[in-house]
């Protein structure tokens, strides 16, 4: 009986199996075969790896501030509407005096939207000066933003004249 062995497609010379005395069976054994030559691709060019999105982004433009000269305007047009009544607190005995620091989102048409304390120094009854600038903060009107930050930042000073 004889076996033969392939290995990755390459023939290996036949072995001889034992017959029942331990003597190698006579079998014609097979001269091994000739290497057969391995073709190797050749280089292919490598095609350049894909490259991500190559449209090049506008440059943003960063949107200008809102102009001072229109917070000015705003400021004097609105003055009443300041809270500076509750400076004087049993006329001039007690004075709630200070400084607020106030944040306003403005809407398209330059109407106050939303009031924000962002640093309160009133030293007497700050809660009642941060309330009434709430409630009468959101009356003031600005002019539109037209494409500046519709964001302003204003620093009120409540001081007295006693």
């Amino acid at each position: 009986m004889s076996v033969r062995l392939t290995l990755l497609g390459l023939g290996l010379a036949t072995l001889a199996a034992c017959d029942s005395s331990g003597r190698g069976a006579s079998a014609p054994t097979e001269a091994p075969p000739s290497p057969r030559a391995v073709e190797v691709p050749s280089a292919v060019a490598a095609e350049p790896a894909p490259v991500a999105d190559a449209t090049v982004a506008a440059p943003q433009v960063a949107p200008q501030a809102y102009p001072a000269d229109a917070v000015e305007r705003a400021r004097r047009a609105n003055s009443g509407r300041a809270c500076q009544e509750l400076v004087y607190k049993k006329g001039c005995a007690e004075t709630r005096t200070g400084r607020v620091k106030v944040r306003l989102s403005l809407a398209a048409t330059g109407k106050v939207e939303t009031v924000e304390i962002v640093d309160n120094g009133v030293r007497r009854d700050p809660d009642v000066v941060e309330k009434c600038l709430k409630t009468k903060l959101p009356e003031w009107s600005f002019d539109p933003p037209d494409g500046a930050v519709p964001t302003v930042e204003l620093e009120l000073v409540f001081a007295d004249k006693c």
